[in-house]
């Protein structure tokens, strides 16, 4: 989805709506760091659809780790381009401590497969 469309979306749900992350962890990265690392895979408009991805991603990858983050996008911040933190939902995949997790309206906007 691009930007802009983002922000009509936005606009045609009173101005705000929460959004879902997927996320997968990179387990190469994690194995020589030590860390975990997240990758944004795609967002939604809904829970259902993200939670469906993520458990259906994990089933036909089960070493890989899925996480899903939700975030409260609105026109203000939309238009800027400032990062905002998602708060953590649920994992599909080994629990752990995961890093923090912030997008910018672009990259969100990017990851809306529309």
């Amino acid at each position: 989805m691009t930007l802009e469309d983002f922000r009509n979306e936005l606009g045609a749900r009173e101005g705000q709506a929460e959004v879902w992350l997927v996320y997968a962890a990179d387990v190469l990265a994690e194995l020589e760091s030590g860390r975990t690392t997240l990758a944004l895979q795609e967002a939604f408009f809904t829970r259902g659809e993200a939670y469906a991805l993520a458990e259906r991603l994990h089933q036909h990858r089960q070493w890989q780790h899925y996480y899903v983050f939700r975030i409260t996008a609105d026109i203000a911040w939309a238009l800027g381009r400032v990062p905002r933190l998602a708060e953590y939902e649920t994992a599909f995949g080994r629990a752990r401590q995961l890093p923090s997790v912030s997008v910018g309206p672009s990259e969100l906007a990017a990851a809306i497969q529309r």
